[in-house]
């Protein structure tokens, strides 16, 4: 028998290909939504350490003072560090607290706020807020937010 002087050719068969393209499809349709949602605490923690600092910085604020202040400018500016979200500022008139129920106690406590900027998708979370109490509350669906 003679040998052909042809030397065959290995590759992948076209079904072998689809197949692969299929599974990671199915690892990327699993993967991704994981990988958004560590993304979006990660960003939240740019939120929750923005609060803290302005409340250390309005703890010290009223210490020089003897009142807090909706200046956030005095406090380091209105954005979190990484610009995830935009913190405010309200004083007195806080809900539930003694702060809205005596005239001579309401310029003493404050609210902050962080409210989800531009980059920021958190729909399970939205807005974050710490008090002068210590309370942290937030406006949307996820308990995990704090």
């Amino acid at each position: 028998m003679r040998k052909s002087n042809i030397k065959r050719v290995r590759g992948f068969t076209l079904i072998e290909l689809m197949i692969t393209v299929a599974v990671i499809g199915v690892l990327a349709a699993i993967a991704y939504p994981s990988y958004r949602d560590q993304i979006i605490k990660t960003q939240r923690t740019d939120g929750k350490s923005a609060l803290i600092q302005a409340a250390v910085l309005q703890e010290r604020w009223f210490t020089e003072n003897s009142k807090y202040t909706t200046d956030m400018t005095k406090l380091g500016g209105s954005n979190s560090q990484e610009g995830h979200y935009v913190i405010g500022a309200k004083i007195g008139d806080i809900t539930g607290t003694a702060c809205n129920k005596s005239a001579h106690t309401k310029d003493n406590c404050f609210e902050l706020t962080a409210t989800p900027g531009s980059t920021q998708s958190d729909n399970g979370c939205k807005n974050l807020t710490l008090d002068s109490f210590g309370r942290k509350k937030r406006s949307g669906t996820d308990n995990r937010c704090w």
